[in-house]
């Protein structure tokens, strides 16, 4: 294998990662809008809740940006012009965004649910 294949197959694994972060962005998204609809009533700790919503939404921005730059210079340059400064911060956005996310939507779930509150009435669902 010679190093463009190399190059090519790690920048499809790297590719391929950002896909899956996009991914449990947007499932993060999801359930932590189920949370604040219909399982916590007396919320703790909103700002957390708001500080998760920022990361995911930098996070997704972040992944876009890198998806849209890495599949627009795969299309039509060479290995040879690899844009390491217009992919790094991207990527950067993407994986600090999530890990940000993930922290405030850890913390926030578990304020919520060791906090003893009673949860809104789910039997009418």
């Amino acid at each position: 294998m010679g190093d463009d294949e190399i190059v090519l197959a790690g920048l499809n694994l790297t590719y391929d990662f950002i896909k899956h972060i996009t991914t449990l962005d947007t499932g993060l998204i999801v359930i932590l809008a189920t949370f604040l609809e219909k399982i916590f009533n007396n919320l703790r700790c909103k700002f957390c809740a708001i500080l998760c919503i920022v990361s995911l939404c930098i996070s997704l921005v972040g992944s876009l940006l890198f998806l849209h730059t890495l599949s627009k210079w795969m299309m039509y340059s060479t290995i040879s012009e690899w844009p390491k400064s217009g992919l790094s911060w991207k990527i950067s956005l993407s994986i600090y965004g999530f890990f940000g996310a993930f922290l405030f939507f850890t913390i926030f779930t578990l304020i919520n649910l060791l906090s003893g509150e009673k949860r809104k009435d789910t039997s009418r669902i």
